[in-house]
């Protein structure tokens, strides 16, 4: 869970916090289950924020209904029968097609280089165009 947090009135960011639900493993970059972003820019707020989080949102109650439903999500995106991936497959883009920003070049034709020769003769082994 990444929970970040903005000042509304100065309208800028203040501190990311994660949370982990399961346990990171010994060989990872953070070992801590609740700790502040490395990747994202923290402020002067960041580590009372922080223990604001651990003291409040971490209350042994509320982190239970958290962690129940990160397990059922968890279980959700495990499942390929779950209905979520229909609706996730639904809501997404359909796949673009691929615009060439030049012109394909047929293999008989000649040689974008400008050697003069076939573009199979020159480039299209060496794959210099």
């Amino acid at each position: 869970m990444i929970l970040d947090v903005a000042s509304h009135k100065e309208k800028k960011h203040l501190a990311t916090i994660s949370h982990a639900f399961d346990i990171p493993s010994s060989d990872a970059p953070v070992t801590e289950q609740t700790y502040l972003d490395p990747i994202n820019v923290q402020t002067k707020y960041s580590k009372p924020l922080l223990n604001l989080f651990l003291d409040v949102v971490l209350e042994p109650m509320y982190e239970q209904r958290l962690e129940r439903h990160y397990q059922i999500v968890k279980e959700a995106v495990a499942d390929p029968n779950h209905p979520i991936h229909e609706i996730i497959a639904s809501a997404s883009p359909p796949e673009l097609p691929t615009i060439r920003v030049n012109p394909k070049v047929g293999r008989n034709a000649p040689c974008p280089c400008g050697s003069g020769k076939k573009y199979k003769k020159c480039c299209l082994t060496n794959n210099r165009v």
